[in-house]
């Protein structure tokens, strides 16, 4: 008898013990699988980069570090303003980097900002508006790599205000595009000016200050008013061949701030990009980790606390039990130091 009941609480103890220890391991899991998708995230920050930017390299702008790095004034507007473009860069400048040897490729492009006065289901929206980043279309298609254009890419001469849109402009508030074929109106400082949307270009996020609307000749001369349309570019997008490239461009846009700084512009890269989105990841993880730390530190005590309760609780009935069936203090001691032992 007295064998048995050693036996059968031992098994309880054992029993108890894996499921507090089990309870630790949850506790203990939660962080690691956080840890493991910020790792994740920080590891996918280069690919979503390249997606972002593709074919696109490196790029100069009249925007500051409000352009490259998407910060954004009072209210959620642009940090430049809205419904204006910067002032726009140095021709000689946009020449002598297009002409550098490691630049495949050069854009130079109008962007100008609106925001959008869009009404999904007819309510007006709350919260910071959207804004488009517009610049004239080419006839040689969407300059984006590896995205799926749907509908008629819009003639760059034609003087119906037409444009095609990117689903980025949309994704800050996780809503859809607007129908092809549906206006789409923008409020500038001179008024409002109605497009209609003939294609959409799916690309879910961008750079903050690429283009986001290529629009016709004719809706970017009712946006610019009186000024002549092609106006000065202030964006020079570059494919490049490598890092070297990227760091000719810099010091060539360092040697004309040196002279008219106004015009020499800042420099962009898509490392940069990738550096950003996984400082983002960090940041998020070291915001979240005091919370999951003290979940999993609450979470493990109590699975403790509980099991050593219930086990001293049942632990003292059966060593009443032991005592009455015959064994001595000495021998209930020494089976309680050989289970701790265990």
């Amino acid at each position: 008898m007295i064998a048995r009941l050693v036996f059968t609480g031992f098994r309880r103890e054992r029993a108890r013990l894996a499921v507090a220890i089990l309870g630790v391991a949850a506790a203990t899991g939660l962080m690691v699988w956080s840890l493991g998708l910020t790792v994740t995230a920080m590891r996918q920050g280069e690919r979503r980069a390249r997606h972002m930017t593709r074919p696109f390299t490196c790029w100069v702008s009249t925007g500051g570090l409000e352009f490259s790095r998407g910060r954004r004034g009072a209210g959620g507007a642009p940090a430049t303003g809205r419904g204006v473009a910067p002032a726009a860069l140095d021709p000689a400048l946009v020449a002598a980097v297009s002409g550098l040897p490691g630049v495949e490729s050069a854009l130079a492009c109008r962007v100008v900002r609106a925001t959008l006065d869009y009404r999904p289901g007819g309510r007006v929206m709350q919260g910071p508006p959207l804004v488009a980043n517009i610049t004239q279309a080419r006839a040689e298609g969407c300059p984006y790599e590896g995205i799926r254009l749907t509908g008629a890419w819009p003639d760059p001469d034609d003087p119906e205000p037409v444009a095609a849109v990117c689903s980025a402009l949309f994704a800050p508030r996780r809503l859809a595009p607007p129908p092809i074929g549906s206006p789409l109106v923008l409020v500038t400082p001179a008024g409002t000016l109605t497009v209609r949307i003939a294609a959409i270009i799916d690309l879910p996020a961008t750079v903050p200050g690429f283009p986001t609307l290529f629009a016709s000749a004719g809706a970017m001369r009712l946006l610019a008013g009186a000024d002549a349309v092609p106006a000065p570019p202030n964006l020079l997008l570059c494919q490049t061949r490598d890092a070297g490239a990227i760091e000719a461009i810099r010091a060539e846009v360092t040697r004309f701030a040196a002279g008219e700084p106004g015009a020499a512009g800042s420099v962009g890269d898509r490392a940069a990009i990738a550096k950003q989105l996984a400082g983002d990841a960090l940041m998020n993880f070291k915001r979240q980790a005091p919370l999951l730390l003290t979940l999993a530190v609450l979470t493990a005590l109590c699975m403790l606390v509980n099991a050593l309760t219930i086990g001293i609780e049942q632990r003292l009935r059966v060593l009443a039990l032991l005592r009455t069936a015959g064994m001595t203090a000495g021998q209930v001691a020494r089976l309680v130091a050989f289970e701790g032992l265990l």
